[in-house]
C-alpha cells in the first residue's frame, strides 16, 4: 500500500504517511495522511475512497498534458547506460524469480543502478510488483533520479506514469510497450526499452542514452 501511494504521487516521502493499518480479515488498508499529502487529494475525492483491485489493472495512474509538461526534461537528468549492461541485467533479472520459474504465474520488477539489481519483488500483478519496489525504495530513502526499473510485464501508460512520476529516467522490459507508452516516454525524454531477452532488445525512445564500453 505504501508503494501504491508513493507511485501515484499521493505521498512524496515517509513524512507524508502518519499511520497505516492492515485489516487482514477484511482485506483492507487504512491510511492516515499528513496535511501536505491530504491537500494533494483535496480535488480528487473519488480516488481518496478508491478500492484498488489486486491486479492493479484499474489503477489511478495517468499523466495529463500538464503533468507531462511539468516532468519533461526532468526524467532524463543526463542518464546513461552501457548497452551491454542492458542484457546482463535482464539476464540476471529473468532468472531471479524462483516463484516464476516454479509457476510461470507472477510478474517481477526490480530497481537497478545500471550495474546491480538493488531491489526485487514478485506479485501476481505487474502494477503491484512495481509499487512494491518503489515503496521499498521510499522507505529506505533511496534516490531514484539515476535508477532503472526492470519489469517482466507490458509497459502501459499506467506503468510508465508510475515510473515517470518518481523521476526515474529509464524502464526496461522483456515484454512489449504500448504505442501510447512510447509516445509518453518520448514526450518525457525517458529511455524505454522493450523485448530485452536473449541477445537483443528494442530501444523505443532516447537512444542517445546508450553508451558502448
Amino acid at each position: 500500500m505504501v508503494g501504491f501511494l508513493f507511485s501515484e504521487g499521493i505521498i512524496q516521502d515517509r513524512s507524508d504517511l502518519q499511520e497505516l493499518t492492515i485489516d487482514e480479515a477484511r482485506q483492507q488498508a487504512r491510511v492516515t495522511l499528513g496535511k501536505a499529502a491530504a491537500a494533494r487529494l483535496k480535488d480528487d475525492q473519488p480516488f481518496s475512497r478508491k478500492t484498488v483491485p489486486t491486479a492493479g489493472g484499474k489503477g489511478h495512474s495517468t499523466l495529463d498534458t500538464g503533468s507531462i509538461q511539468a516532468l519533461t526534461g526532468h526524467c532524463r537528468d543526463d542518464f546513461s547506460i552501457e548497452a551491454t549492461k542492458v542484457l546482463e541485467l535482464m539476464d540476471r533479472f529473468s532468472g531471479k524469480s524462483q516463484l516464476f520459474l516454479d509457476t510461470g504465474g507472477v510478474h517481477s520488477c526490480a530497481l537497478s543502478d545500471g550495474s546491480d539489481l538493488l531491489l526485487f519483488e514478485d506479485d501476481i500483478g505487474r502494477h503491484n510488483a512495481l509499487d512494491k519496489v518503489l515503496g521499498h525504495a521510499m522507505m529506505h530513502d533511496m534516490p531514484l533520479h539515476d535508477k532503472i526499473v526492470l519489469t517482466s510485464g507490458r509497459i502501459s501508460t499506467e506503468i510508465l506514469a508510475k515510473v515517470a512520476r518518481r523521476g526515474i529516467p529509464a524502464i526496461i522490459s522483456r515484454s512489449a510497450p504500448t504505442s501510447a507508452a512510447i509516445e509518453q516516454a518520448k514526450a518525457l525524454d525517458m529511455t524505454l526499452i522493450g523485448f530485452a531477452r536473449g541477445n537483443n532488445f528494442n530501444v523505443y525512445t532516447n537512444f542517445s542514452c546508450l553508451t558502448r564500453d
